[in-house]
């Protein structure tokens, strides 16, 4: 079973290594449905949405996981405290969602959160106990740009890739093994390719986007997918979640997705 005590005591752990929150959980009595909030890569204080759905009756009922990659890895390293790669973070949220037999399955992610959500929601919904998926994501990058790609490679020790090669394994596979990053996924319209093709229709996804070209371009590269929809704003801003706030528009956006769902 779902260990909270064992859950809550690696965040601490987490926390206080780093200054900076990784993860966190609000479970509520007897809830059946789990929200996932994976958070972009600029949250440093609180986790994206923290306080909409900590703080707001929308979530009273819903069980609350809050994730960051604070290593800025698009969530393919793991997160700290809680998982060492992709494989195991998906492992452990399939096994909260089989243990606590939840009948909705809510993402939500804004910016590298929103890369997280489909990585995660479209590899969970291949599993037979997984109910239905449901997606809202905010400006996603789709496709890791390359001058993060060139950040994450250069985190892994040179000496150790020398040494790697040395022994006939190729760069490929220790940025794998060391970080996590996986050629396959730095394009997404690979994962969202595979997906359709295996037939399955249990994840929808709602993009909210800005009217700019860089942000036009990354949903265009998850447009293949099935279940999706879209809406624009007239926002410049990457951080278009934050601008929305202060239009009033983010609250009732929220809202509507998990009312909906």
């Amino acid at each position: 079973m779902w260990d909270r005590d064992i859950l809550h005591k690696q965040y601490d752990v987490a926390s206080s290594r780093s200054g900076r929150k990784s993860y966190l959980m609000f479970e509520k009595d007897n809830s059946d449905t789990l929200l996932l909030c994976f958070s972009g890569k600029t949250a440093t204080v609180r986790f994206d949405f923290y306080k909409t759905f900590t703080q707001h009756s929308i979530c009273d009922n819903i069980d609350v996981m809050f994730l960051g990659d604070l290593k800025g890895h698009f969530y393919l390293g793991g997160i700290l405290g809680f998982s060492s790669n992709f494989e195991e973070t998906l492992s452990k949220i399939k096994q909260l969602c089989i243990d606590k037999k939840y009948k909705k399955i809510l993402f939500v992610g804004i910016s590298m959160g929103g890369y997280g959500v489909i990585m995660h929601a479209l590899h969970l919904a291949e599993i037979q106990e997984i109910p239905n998926i449901h997606c809202l994501i905010f400006n996603p990058y789709t496709i890791i740009p390359d001058h993060w790609i060139r950040d994450i490679k250069t985190s892994v020790n040179p000496d150790l890739v020398f040494y790697m090669l040395q022994r006939g394994i190729s760069k490929e596979q220790v940025y794998k093994m060391t970080v996590g990053l996986d050629e396959r996924y730095i394009d997404l319209s690979t994962i969202v390719d595979e997906y359709n093709l295996k037939q399955i229709d249990k994840v929808k996804i709602h993009v909210v986007y800005g009217k700019i070209k860089r942000e036009a371009d990354m949903v265009n590269k998850i447009l293949k997918f099935n279940n999706l929809t879209r809406q624009t704003f007239d926002i410049k801003d990457h951080n278009i979640a934050g601008e929305l706030s202060k239009l009033n528009m983010l609250h009732p956006i929220l809202e509507r997705f998990i009312l909906a769902s």
